[in-house]
């Protein structure tokens, strides 16, 4: 049976672990305690007493020196995490198990390692995860999108493989990935379909994590073809789903994935609040469970226009992303970064990431992680095929963001502190505007002469920021100086 635990248990084995430290035989305690195989996040949460043993101590034990691994490649020390799996005798019956986990391998030995396992013929392990708390199976224990473009050529070999740890659900799992697949080729009724058409087998199955994944797919998809009014709704039953199935450790995804969408519509109220109470703290311990909350981190800190703070965490994530060979997370970061950079007004910059990026991007097929990004990813882009040059792949994945932009005009958007103060006839004004009236249109009604409309005009347009008229309409939107 593995240790997984609900929030109220993991207390109690705390303070079991407290009382064992204080008699000098918390060794012991956690010894019989990891023999079962062990979530992640149960790794996570108890992870102050295995910094309470000293590398000797590690060492007697296979099962801790195995677990204290896992914690490290947690950690983002992913050489600490390589050292300790190396202290496992050949002859340990899970070595390859813990070699499969750790994160700096590629993924050719990920798959000799599943091989071995096969061979030996060892059990599924039921605490594996290849999602590891994130929203992906093809980007989510491990980056298997450089296997995207022959994804259906090898379809028995993913899924003899998967079998390995996952049993019967392995079918399953190969179709979630496929569907993320499709989606990130703008294949989005595909996609979507083939999501909603594994949601049944994986509840069937009884495999949660795979069953998250699937719903969070189904989710974004919904949400970025513009059925985001009912997001409210889905997230309120995901939760509830997460509760019931005690997957607490997924609750926290959840209330990320609900500031994500909340982005799209321009909810700043929920996202400062996430980001001030709830979104993980970068200059704490870096957990890489957390890497989908520090993506939409990075989105919250664009939004404020807080660019130098991308540009901080971005540095962060990099060293272990890299070492991970976490191709599809590299160009995620690299898109967040090159946006901070030519928001910040460093061009040069954000050109010369785009140029390190894009390549990658077309080579693996992230169309929609460039799309979804909306209007500030399309005018970068534009600024960009300019400066480089046109090219088939580029004008595609700006398409595909200038469709988002129009879709979801807030998202992205720095909230104002202060808005401009505007005379009541210039709120009169742009309302016929909004209309579409002519100066001369504008004139009449107002009854007031062509030159006076056009003084009110201009100081519109610098109170607002704008040149013309309809960037002055949209703006004055989206502060809330006129309705829609």
């Amino acid at each position: 049976m593995s240790a997984r635990k609900s929030r109220k248990e993991i207390i109690r084995i705390s303070k079991e672990f407290d009382k064992a430290y204080e008699e000098g035989r918390l060794l012991e305690k956690m010894v019989n305690f990891f023999q079962c195989p062990t979530y992640l996040h149960v790794i996570w949460e108890l992870r102050e007493y295995f910094h309470k043993l000293s590398t000797d101590e590690i060492r007697t034990s296979e099962e801790i020196c195995a677990v204290r691994s896992v914690l490290a490649a947690m950690e983002g020390k992913l050489e600490e995490a390589m050292t300790y799996h190396n202290y496992l005798p050949d002859d340990c019956k899970f070595k390859e198990y813990n070699h499969m986990v750790m994160p700096c391998i590629t993924n050719e030995e990920f798959f000799e390692s599943m091989h071995a396992i096969k061979n030996a013929n060892m059990p599924p392990n039921e605490a594996f995860s290849i999602s590891a708390g994130r929203l992906s199976l093809i980007n989510g224990f491990r980056d298997f999108t450089e296997y995207g473009n022959k994804w259906q050529e090898i379809k028995e070999h993913i899924i003899e493989a998967v079998h390995v740890v996952y049993g019967e659900a392995a079918v399953g799992v190969y179709e979630i990935a496929f569907a993320e697949l499709l989606y990130q080729r703008n294949k989005c009724l595909d996609a979507l379909v083939m999501a909603i058409g594994t949601i049944p087998f994986m509840e069937k199955m009884n495999d949660r994590r795979c069953l998250f994944v699937a719903l969070a797919l189904q989710f974004k998809i919904l949400v970025m073809n513009g059925q985001i009014s009912s997001s409210g709704a889905f997230v309120e039953g995901l939760r509830k789903k997460v509760h019931e199935e005690g997957c607490d450790e997924l609750e926290q995804n959840v209330d990320a994935m609900e500031v994500w969408a909340s982005m799209y519509e321009g909810d700043y109220e929920k996202i400062s609040q996430w980001m001030e109470f709830e979104a993980p703290d970068e200059f704490e311990v870096i957990n890489m469970l957390d890497t989908f909350r520090y993506m939409v981190k990075l989105r919250g800190y664009l939004a404020c226009g807080k660019y130098m703070s991308v540009v901080n965490l971005v540095q962060t994530l990099k060293p272990i992303l890299e070492a991970g060979h976490r191709n599809m997370d590299m160009c995620e970061i690299n898109l967040l970064l090159a946006i901070a950079l030519f928001e910040y007004g460093e061009k040069a910059g954000a050109f010369t990431v785009l140029d390190q990026t894009l390549d990658v991007a077309e080579k693996y097929r992230y169309d929609r992680l460039i799309g979804d990004e909306g209007e500030k990813m399309y005018h970068l882009l534009s600024a960009y095929e300019k400066s480089r040059g046109k090219s088939e792949y580029l004008t595609s994945v700006i398409e595909i963001a200038k469709k988002t932009g129009i879709m979801f005009p807030k998202y992205l958007k720095m909230q104002k502190d202060e808005y401009p103060t505007l005379t009541e006839m210039e709120i009169n004004i742009l309302n016929l505007m909004k209309d579409a009236r002519t100066n001369n249109e504008i004139g009449e009604y107002l009854n007031i002469s062509l030159n006076t409309v056009k003084f009110h005009t201009k100081n519109i347009f610098q109170k607002l920021s704008v040149k013309n008229r309809t960037q002055a309409v949209k703006e004055a939107i989206e502060i809330g100086i006129i309705n829609l």
